[in-house]
């Protein structure tokens, strides 16, 4: 009996120590990203506050969205994926992160036209 408490306890330690780590990585990102996109909008930098909303990079839970899963091959290296276009909408994700003021790992984020999206980056 004293042998199975002692291994539930090292398997709970693991868990703990493991699931703080996963918790440190993303708000390491997500600080390399407000550092990265200083000017970014204010929605792309709300997205990217780690324990509040990490939708910039997570579809949900542990999951990674297209973006997420791009930063993550290119080993968290932001410049490597801008020129890229990971949600496939027809824009780099330095465009939709630096003009368009949309989601670059969401397809459906830029809801509004191109041009709107460029009009609001002129008075921010």
């Amino acid at each position: 009996m004293k042998t199975k408490s002692v291994i539930i306890f090292a398997l709970a330690a693991v868990t703990l120590i493991l699931g703080t780590d996963a918790a440190q990585a993303t708000s390491t990102i997500a600080s390399d990203f407000r550092n990265t996109y200083p000017g970014a909008c204010q929605e792309i930098l709300d997205a990217t506050t780690s324990g509040q909303n990490c939708s910039l990079c997570h579809g949900g839970g542990f999951s990674l969205n297209d973006y997420g899963s791009d930063l993550a091959d290119a080993n968290r290296n932001f410049a490597a994926i801008e020129n890229m276009d990971s949600d496939g909408d027809g824009r780099t994700n330095l465009q939709e992160i630096t003009n368009d003021c949309t989601m670059p790992g969401d397809m459906s984020s830029p809801a509004e036209a191109d041009t709107w999206g460029t009009i609001k980056a002129l008075f921010r």
